[in-house]
């Protein structure tokens, strides 16, 4: 494809307001007579709440008053959650029960947000302390503590889901290799922590502004509140969100405070209650697998088993136990699978599905597996995916659950980092580092994208004012993901206009453009789509109207940018500021039949057969990453270094490579946090050990290593510009393949990597445990 603005580098447009300071936070957001919001927290995992002493507080100064789960029942529905679970209610507030350490139990308004907070030392919890369940195996045991009595378990998701004949597969296999794995719970951790504000408007709406990313909140926020005139404002930039972004109970707490006072409130979680208490960690998952092996290597079937700890309520976790059915087999040729397990609750936090929404875990499992496959068979781990990996020839490829890859070529992303990590060289490398007894490894590892997920349409509206501007509205606000320059460079494409003549406006997520979440690296695909079309729609109705005034057919027109001439007559022909003036202020210009002024909106749905079989997900495009890193591991301290990593990143048509550039810069930075360092870690007793940035390890610029990184472009035939998703492929590679360094680092001394984060003290009881010692 040729393209004029799309495929270039563009500088950003949200960049210039940013790095000015004048992005609109929620933060500063100032309403007159403002209250603020001071939460008390749980000091203990499980307890039976029996009173919640307010007096005290109340009294205090500036405050204005005191909520508890009481009033939460009496303003509001209970929080929906993934799975309908009747008897597992969630509310802001603990209602009679205390079921994680970090749980709020009351909530202080009061004229500042040091008064609330002084005034929540003063409220007086009794309770009595119950036995907690903090590990997600044990609390499958029959004996285990329940959390939520009424509903009889501690279990609220159990499934199989089954494609092929995974028995017969299994009986007929020449090898059979199995092995259990753990990934333990991170999440993005973004700058800014949730915020909201409501306010009360005299007409009697409600009106919450907050750092969401779905404007599809808003009909659940009318229904739990009970309010159909409510209206959330999605008009304030969110600073880093990476899917963690939810804040529902947070947006409700407000808004009863907001209800109940008659007076604007504002909630701003603090750094601990961010990370102990905002729902926002990611997956926590104890996986299980067998996989079936023929002679030569060749995988016929997965049977895998998961146990996923949700935290304390359901909330929207399961979704990160299905979205993996997307890309189940990974890049492989795998026709048999079983993918089952257990969603369990435990005294944690709960979790959100944030960047990859569980196919990194997934991911981690699939490619682990392969390079234990090929350990075991004696198989080089590089040949060994050659001979599983669908062929280049063979797109559209249908995967067992119905999902269907729309193009790839997966073996040459492979070539082309072998090629460029210069393997042959890297090898000789490692032989000579090892006879040095050095610790030096070289990890291998590929990840399949899913993107543009489904479900949900996407919006967007392009109008043309009298003095040629381009007004494009689209249905969501910014989060990061440079939307405004994707938006602006598809104009321009579409319309022939110049960045300058392009103003991009958000609908303020109250119904003004249809849409959903900046989500599942759906935006290009969707959003992308819909742009395209909207501004088709405007260009033929120019063409109709440059047509009428100069006299000709409308089949006679022909467009080479923002000027509408007739073909083969180029001179004769309307620029288009001239033909969006006449369509606004010239009534008795236009031909019969057509409105005035230049809107056009369009809804996209993605494209057509793109459906799943048997419970699975399905996406309509999938990028691919390959990732080489290579590492040296520390004999005494057994820190993990880089020394080179090289990417090859296909994402089809990249519409602006410096923003795919940034997104796998970002993603990898991402992963070595999850890798080696990132961990929301509990103890016995179900307190949270990693509450600030003291114990929770975020690798800074020192820890990121130096990314070689290439591109590769195989564009996807579903799109009007080729181009797929491409927001969470490198985070969904890095700890998989910094893993296989990790363990190829440490092969000699017979150790495997089975978990994450890879920390030095897992690799200093791994190594003694191996009884090799350095």
């Amino acid at each position: 494809m040729s393209f004029r603005h799309l495929g270039k580098r563009m500088p950003l447009i949200e960049d210039r307001r940013f790095v000015r300071g004048r992005g609109r936070y929620i933060a500063d957001l100032e309403l007159p007579g403002m209250l603020h919001l001071g939460v008390v927290s749980s000091p203990v995992a499980h307890a039976r709440l029996r009173s919640v002493d307010v007096a005290e507080a109340l009294a205090a100064p500036g405050v204005v008053a005191v909520l508890t789960g009481a009033d939460m029942v009496s303003w509001m529905e209970p929080i929906p959650q993934e799975i309908d679970i009747p008897n597992v209610r969630w509310y802001p507030l603990a209602v009679d029960k205390i079921r994680f350490a970090g749980e709020w139990v009351a909530a202080v308004v009061a004229t500042s947000r040091a008064a609330a907070e002084d005034a929540c030392e003063l409220v007086q919890l009794d309770y009595e302390e119950l036995p907690p369940v903090v590990d997600p195996e044990s609390a499958l045991l029959a004996d285990a503590p329940v959390l939520h009595e009424a509903h009889g378990s501690n279990v609220v998701w159990q499934d199989t889901l089954q494609w092929g004949d995974v028995d017969g597969a299994f009986a007929a296999a020449a090898h059979v290799v199995e092995h259990r794995y753990r990934w333990h719970r991170h999440s993005g951790v973004p700058l800014e922590t949730f915020g909201c504000v409501a306010a009360t408007q005299p007409n009697g709406t409600l009106d919450i502004w907050a750092s969401h990313q779905n404007p599809g909140i808003q009909v659940e926020v009318n229904d739990v509140l009970r309010l159909p005139s409510a209206r959330v404002h999605m008009d304030v930039d969110v600073g880093g969100s990476y899917g963690s972004k939810r804040g529902r109970k947070q947006m409700y707490l407000t808004a009863v405070a907001a209800l109940v006072t008659d007076r604007p409130v504002r909630f701003i979680e603090d750094r601990l209650e961010n990370m102990q208490s905002s729902d926002g960690h990611g997956p926590d998952r104890v996986y299980s697998i067998r996989a079936a092996v023929g002679e030569s290597g060749i995988v016929d079937a997965l049977d895998i088993t998961i146990v996923e700890d949700l935290g304390a309520y359901c909330g929207r976790g399961p979704r990160q136990i299905i979205k993996p059915t997307a890309a189940v087999v990974g890049p492989y040729r795998i026709g048999n699978v079983r993918y089952g397990g257990y969603g369990v609750l435990t005294c944690k936090t709960n979790q959100v599905p944030f960047r990859g929404a569980g196919q990194s875990p997934h991911n981690f499992l699939v490619e682990r597996t392969m390079d234990q496959i090929a350990r075991e068979l004696g198989i080089d781990r590089v040949e060994l995916r050659r001979r599983n990996y669908i062929g280049r020839d063979e797109f559209p490829y249908e995967i067992p659950t119905g999902a269907k890859y729309d193009s790839g070529d997966y073996e040459g992303a492979l070539d082309l980092a072998l090629d460029r990590a210069g393997w042959s060289s890297l090898l000789a490398e490692q032989a000579a580092a090892r006879a040095e007894g050095r610790l030096f490894g070289i990890g291998v590892a590929g990840a399949i994208e899913p993107s543009g997920g489904l479900g949900e349409p996407e919006g967007a509206r392009i109008q043309v004012d009298e003095q040629g501007r381009v007004i494009a509205t689209i249905g969501f606000q910014s989060s990061g993901q440079s939307h405004e320059s994707m938006v602006t460079q598809i104009v321009c494409e579409e319309l022939g206009v110049e960045p300058a003549g392009v103003v991009v406006e958000r609908a303020n997520g109250m119904g003004g453009i249809v849409g959903g979440a900046t989500t599942a690296s759906r935006m290009t695909l969707m959003l992308g789509a819909a742009l395209h079309h909207a501004s088709g729609k405007v260009r033929d109705k120019l063409s109709r109207l440059a047509a009428h005034v100069l006299e000709v057919a409308p089949e006679d027109m022909a467009v080479d940018g923002r000027w509408y001439h007739v073909a083969g007559a180029p001179s004769r022909g309307m620029d288009l500021r001239e033909l969006a003036a006449i369509a606004c202020t010239r009534r008795n210009l236009l031909p019969s039949g057509m409105e005035g002024g230049v809107v056009e909106d369009m809804v996209y749905w993605g494209p057509d057969g793109v459906r799943p079989r048997g419970g699975g997900r399905a996406f309509p495009s999938y990028a691919f990453d390959f990732h080489v890193p290579v590492v040296e591991v520390d004999p005494q301290t057994f820190e993990v270094r880089f020394l080179r990593y090289v990417v090859v990143h296909d994402c089809g048509t990249q519409l602006n490579p410096l923003v795919v550039d940034g997104f796998v810069y970002g993603g990898i930075g991402h992963g070595v946090g999850g890798a080696l360092y990132e961990h929301f870690a509990y103890d016995a007793e179900g307190i949270l050990r990693a509450a600030t940035f003291m114990d929770y390890l975020l690798p800074t610029a020192a820890e990121i290593p130096h990314v070689e990184l290439h591109s590769m472009e195989t564009p996807t035939p579903i799109h009007p510009y080729g181009a797929k998703g491409t927001g969470e492929g490198a985070y969904m590679t890095a700890p998989a393949a910094i893993a296989s360094a990790v363990e190829d680092a440490l092969a000699p001394l017979g150790v495997t990597i089975d978990e994450v984060p890879i920390t030095p003290n897992l690799l200093f009881e791994r190594v003694r445990s191996s009884g090799r010692g350095c």
